[in-house]
């Protein structure tokens, strides 16, 4: 009727429940993690109906589908390089925090693998390999481990996770196989994890998250399309996980990753690069401080300062991509004059070269990391559309660098 989803009308069932609890209850902020309860919330938003601050944390590394129907205050991504596609959507820029998804502070800043092992009666000087399926046990257990069981040598042990899938750990039961661990639900999961050299599971945003803030190489196996299959490729294409298409190429990659040090080393580099551990601080300083300030501070990156000049730092980009999505956030009537840090702190930059500074004389303050893949400097138009969409991202130099 007015231009919404059906997702969106089926969400306002209960609408008059939750606006008479939130009445009651007066929070000063209200965090949401499902884009539900998000488009609910919308609803009461645009009547007036809620004075507290909003706040959406998106938990799968996609762009998933009707959060752009939604009006919230903030929203917490889970990295970096979603900002350009919920721009695209027509998200507001100055709403997106792209600080990662926020797991529990119990976690250890360092994992301590062998206390871990030591903790479940697992020899340390065993390799271990968790196979699990989130809570409701989800995949095909019962065929991957056997799959591990012909593939992997004999003291490696093997736990499987089975949830609240009764059927399937009575059937790893039966198996009676001395070397594999059979578990119902476990909680919290984190903790186990810990004590994995390899975690083989469905991407699915959370369990996976725990996994690689932990600096845990992860498999990604058995995922149901389409949130965890794009998880699995969004992991995949940075180094984080390897995307599994079957239990043989499973086992392979298992193998591979326990005894080849060069790919273990990989994994944790990028997890280092794209998983950040402070995720939960940094959201409950973002929640705290604008309650505090009855208002949310935009990120940096699209900091809206008007004048002649302004600093613009990308500190909290890490990508080329988030770039592209970050210059539109500049009104059409304001020249760009700022810097673009790299997000590789240990990639050398160097300033844009003279061709491009007769061509757009604002962009000399502009760098980008040298030999990077995409190899040229993003130069801003100096008018920027109105309204950003698909295709209204800047255009890079025409001109390769050295010329």
């Amino acid at each position: 009727k007015h231009g919404h989803s059906a997702s969106y009308a089926l969400n306002l069932v209960n609408i008059r429940r939750l606006e008479e609890y939130i009445f009651q209850t007066a929070p000063d902020a209200i965090i949401t993690t499902h884009v539900f309860s998000s488009q609910a919330l919308t609803h009461l938003i645009k009547r007036g109906k809620i004075g507290a601050l909003t706040f959406g944390i998106m938990t799968d590394y996609n762009v998933t589908l009707f959060w752009e129907e939604t009006r919230l205050d903030a929203y917490i991504l889970p990295h970096p390089d979603l900002v350009a596609p919920y721009i695209a959507k027509g998200m507001p820029a100055e709403r997106l925090f792209p600080y990662g998804i926020p797991v529990t502070p119990q976690i250890a800043p360092e994992r301590d693998i062998v206390a871990a092992k030591q903790a479940y009666g697992i020899d340390p000087e065993c390799k271990h390999v968790i196979v699990a399926g989130g809570s409701m046990g989800a995949g095909k257990l019962p065929r991957t481990v056997r799959a591990l069981d012909e593939t992997l040598p004999s003291s490696v042990v093997i736990s499987a996770v089975c949830g609240n899938n009764a059927a399937a750990k009575e059937e790893l039961e039966a198996m009676g196989n001395p070397r594999v661990r059979v578990l119902g639900y476990v909680s919290p999961l984190n903790a186990f994890l810990a004590s994995a050299d390899v975690v083989i599971t469905k991407a699915g945003g959370l369990t996976s998250t725990e996994t690689l803030v932990q600096r845990v190489p992860l498999i990604a196996l058995h995922s149901i399309p389409p949130i965890e299959t794009d998880n699995a490729a969004f992991f995949q294409a940075r180094g984080l996980a390897y995307n599994a298409k079957n239990d043989e190429k499973a086992c392979r990659a298992a193998v591979k990753i326990l005894y080849d040090p060069n790919v273990q080393a990989g994994m944790l580099h990028a997890a280092r690069q794209h998983i950040p551990k402070d995720a939960s601080r940094r959201v409950a300083k973002l929640i705290v401080n604008s309650v505090e300030r009855g208002k949310i501070t935009p990120p940096l990156f699209c900091e809206k300062r008007f004048g002649n000049a302004r600093d613009f730092a990308c500190s909290q980009t890490p990508s080329m991509i988030s770039m592209e999505a970050i210059l539109p956030c500049f009104p059409s009537d304001n020249r760009f004059d700022g810097t673009c840090i790299a997000r590789d702190r240990d990639s050398p930059v160097r300033p844009v070269p003279s061709f491009c500074k007769r061509e757009n004389p604002c962009a000399h303050k502009i760098l980008w990391p040298v030999g990077s893949a995409r190899s040229r400097p993003i130069v801003p138009r100096h008018s920027f559309p109105s309204r950003v969409g698909a295709g209204a991202f800047p255009a890079l130099c025409p001109f390769p660098p050295g010329r």
